[in-house]
């Protein structure tokens, strides 16, 4: 008896160390899948927060931009287009584009969508002059910052109001400015005509307003004096805005993106920004890098080339010098593509 006893209790003992080693093992292991359990919540936290915004997805990874797809623009058809343009007055513009001035290397992967990041081009900047009986309407300004044409390294730079006095046309004359997007390049000359009457996209307006502030303050003023001298005028996404001449918001080159049709006794002609800134963009045709969805870029092309006919030397592009090439120059640096 005397060597029972001390061997229950050895056994006893026995057990209860393995049932202590037991409860802290379920404990480790418990603690571990909470660790687990808390680490996957995290990172689900994570996801859901880099989740992007309610129509907008991610584009490819070495673009790192967010396309988006749920603008009305992209739900515009060719047949929207065609019926505006058909019931538009038929008009006798003759029509101009104006070389502001020129870079020897602007990046082409801005204006060729999956560009070579090492590719360089020359570009023209420019604008569009549109005279009749009635008067001058300009689409788009050109542009005076001294900052740009440093930061762009333009060369054979134009004041606008110069290159209009090289055509008769002083600045009072111009009595309607069609802005087709927000950009320095296309706005920043909107100062030099302070009697005109300005047609854009109010969300454009806002938005232009918003990113610009303190950084261009010439433009900001100049469209904050538009808006309370009554100047602004409101476009909507497809509208003849003056006789014979059209806006079509399509192609998000910026998110309130318009080009410009004009319906001349001599046909149509499309003043395409910068959808189509190259006539390369309309070999393929090919989306400009500079797009919130590269296929609704590429649909606005589409459209352009069918309201032509696919007679490509009825569309201006804005940035292309062969623009200055193609048709006759009046003057250095102003070609006259229609004197209808």
């Amino acid at each position: 008896m005397t060597v029972s006893t001390p061997v229950k209790a050895t056994v006893v003992g026995y057990g209860l160390k393995l049932s202590i080693l037991t409860v802290v093992a379920l404990l480790c292991v418990s603690c571990t899948n909470g660790s687990s359990f808390k680490t996957q919540t995290s990172t689900e936290n994570k996801q859901t927060k880099a989740a992007p915004k309610n129509g907008e997805v991610e584009s490819q990874k070495e673009n790192k931009k967010k396309i988006v797809t749920d603008d009305p623009s992209l739900k515009i058809n060719f047949d929207q287009i065609s019926a505006a343009v058909s019931k538009a007055k038929t008009s006798s513009y003759k029509i101009y584009s104006v070389k502001v001035g020129a870079t020897q290397r602007a990046k082409r992967k801005l204006f060729i969508q999956k560009g070579e990041k090492t590719d360089r081009i020359p570009i023209a900047f420019s604008f569009q002059i549109l005279e009749n009986k009635n008067g001058v309407t300009l689409v788009d300004t050109g542009f005076i910052s001294e900052k740009m044409k440093a930061k762009w390294k333009v060369v054979d730079y134009r004041n606008p109001v110069a290159a209009l006095a090289a055509l008769g046309i002083a600045p009072d004359r111009v009595s309607n400015i069609v802005i087709t997007h927000r950009h320095w390049d296309h706005v920043g000359g909107l100062t030099l005509f302070p009697k005109a009457k300005v047609w854009m996209p109010k969300k454009e307006f806002k938005t232009a307003l918003k990113k610009f502030g303190s950084k261009f303050p010439v433009i900001t003023s100049s469209l904050e004096n538009a808006e309370k001298e009554g100047r602004m005028r409101w476009t909507k996404r497809i509208e003849e805005v003056l006789p014979g001449v059209v806006v079509v918001r399509q192609g998000l080159h910026t998110r309130n993106f318009q080009y410009v049709v004009v319906k001349n006794k001599n046909g149509i002609w499309v003043l395409a920004s910068d959808v189509g800134g190259l006539y390369e963009n309309f070999d393929g045709p090919v989306a400009s890098g500079q797009t919130l969805n590269p296929r609704g870029s590429v649909e606005a092309l589409r459209n352009i080339a069918k309201l032509v006919d696919n007679d490509l030397s009825r569309v201006v592009p804005s940035h292309d010098p062969e623009v200055f090439e193609r048709f006759p120059q009046v003057e250095p640096g102003v070609a006259l593509i229609t004197d209808n």
